[in-house]
């Protein structure tokens, strides 16, 4: 069975290396027609089945701290895996892309090892969101390695660009507060609690946006982290 997987795998690889910027270009056009159309679904009025807003009617629901964990792992572990299978890979050597890598893998690493294990109670979350989530993550490991691993080309004055250096404070602190919000919201819970709960001091208000505002905003400036190649 290893040495099916290990000849897969490198047929992807070779795929990677020889046709695979089409494959990108494509599957990101597929991602932002998506989002597109899921914005207008959800501005028409229609809530998501996540969170606050599960509900029934959508089939079997799975514990949300397994679904939180499997969900997101696949976006730390996809590369991990091309790490260890691929260590010849020629772009993750130079020094941008590993920088990139590393900021990828420090967010996915805390949302998928280190969150799940501190929630207090969380509703259940239904199955068919819980896929989606993790076939998003599986297509979001397979770009960002496929891309900083094999095509990525920052040029030797990478380290002069401003935004490289103003997308990393952004995204560090976009992080924190996405972790202190994580923080204060949780321990709103009592023991045994499962339900939503919204905080009352005005000191605190606005922080069950932040944990998913800044969580956006670390993705758009890992993006921006990445502009001018």
């Amino acid at each position: 069975m290893l040495s099916n997987f290990d000849k897969m795998f490198k047929t992807l690889v070779d795929l990677i290396r020889n046709k695979e910027m089409e494959v990108l270009y494509a599957i990101s056009c597929i991602y932002f027609v998506t989002a597109i159309l899921v914005l207008f679904i959800l501005l028409s009025g229609i809530t998501a089945p996540y969170g606050r807003y599960t509900r029934g009617g959508w089939g079997v629901h799975v514990n949300g701290k397994f679904a939180w964990f499997v969900q997101e792992l696949p976006s730390f572990l996809v590369p991990v895996t091309f790490l260890i299978f691929d260590k010849d890979a020629p772009r993750f050597n130079l020094m941008p892309n590993m920088f990139l890598f590393g900021l990828f893998s420090i967010h996915y690493f805390q949302r998928a090892c280190i969150f799940p294990f501190l929630i207090k109670g969380g509703k259940p979350t239904p199955f068919v969101t819980f896929m989606l989530a993790l076939i998003f993550c599986f297509v979001n490991g397979y770009l960002q390695c496929s891309y900083l691993f094999y095509h990525g080309d920052y040029g030797t004055e990478w380290w002069l660009r401003p935004h490289i250096w103003i997308g990393t404070v952004i995204f560090f602190v976009g992080m924190t507060i996405n972790i202190h919000s994580d923080h204060v919201l949780r321990n709103l819970r009592k023991p045994g609690e499962t339900g939503y709960k919204i905080p009352r001091d005005q000191s605190v208000v606005g922080l069950s946006q932040a944990t998913d505002g800044d969580s956006l905003c670390e993705k758009v400036d890992h993006c921006s982290l990445r502009m001018g190649d």
